[in-house]
């Protein structure tokens, strides 16, 4: 496969992810959504401007009514980590949870706390917010990076009935093929880039 087919094929699966995200957000009793996206945060502050951020999300219908949100900083402002993050998240979330539990939830986690080293300018907005108009609607703002990864991690939230865990960074657009992607019966997916290493 050449390059232009491996882009059109990669933009194929993002335009996917596109309208079940739009389905989702429309008719979530017919198109199931994320009952939880939760978005890490290096600090409290980090952490208010994240929920702004998902509210106006939300706002512009990408995220259905029922879905929770959550920015969760890190304790006390002290750098735990990606998997540090991801405990103290579920933790904050169970408690938001009355008792409920989050064992049957289908969670959304964007780990977005650290520094963007590669772009420092990103920091302002916070790196999923970052205007990224790859397919963006003349008729409407351009899509955030946040956005575009909703979109792409639209179609496993379908395929989780039973609940479960899914897992970006939320500085890269990781495309590939959700609908055709492997899970697991009940747990976690990571879903990673590879990069070279130089």
């Amino acid at each position: 496969m050449n390059r232009y087919d491996r882009d059109a094929e990669n933009l194929g699966y993002l335009a996917r992810g596109w309208n079940t995200l739009r389905l989702s957000a429309e008719a979530p009793e017919r198109v199931p959504g994320w009952d939880a996206v939760i978005l890490t945060a290096a600090s409290e502050r980090q952490a208010q401007f994240y929920e702004g951020q998902m509210s106006e999300a939300r706002a512009r219908g990408m995220l259905p009514p029922g879905t929770r949100t959550l920015a969760a900083a890190d304790p006390g402002g002290a750098r735990i980590g990606s998997g540090g993050a991801t405990l103290n998240a579920l933790r904050l979330l169970g408690q938001g949870a009355g008792g409920q539990g989050v064992s049957r939830l289908r969670i959304l986690m964007i780990h977005a706390g650290g520094d963007s080293r590669r772009l420092p300018w990103s920091n302002v907005f916070g790196k999923p917010f970052v205007p990224f108009p790859l397919l963006a609607d003349p008729d409407r703002p351009p899509p955030t990076l946040f956005d575009h990864i909703l979109a792409m991690a639209a179609p496993l939230a379908l395929r989780m009935p039973r609940g479960g865990l899914v897992t970006l960074t939320g500085d890269v657009l990781p495309i590939f093929d959700a609908e055709g992607m492997r899970l697991p019966e009940e747990g976690a997916v990571v879903v990673t880039t590879p990069t070279p290493l130089e």
